[in-house]
């Protein structure tokens, strides 16, 4: 089953499918994934606390 296929959808969802997928495909997963508490759906948040995670030094 390719991941475009699956009726459901959210981040961690999508996460799972793919780390899935890689094992099925016998590749390596190069994913990680970050919750961001108390975010939610904002937007804002979630690109400041993106910002931070992807240029961190």
């Amino acid at each position: 089953m390719l991941m475009m296929d699956v009726p459901a959808y959210g981040g961690q969802y999508f996460f799972s499918r793919a780390n899935a997928l890689a094992d099925q495909l016998n590749v390596p997963m190069q994913w990680q994934i970050q919750k961001v508490p108390g975010v939610g759906h904002d937007y804002k948040k979630m690109s400041q606390s993106a910002a931070a995670y992807l240029y961190r030094k």
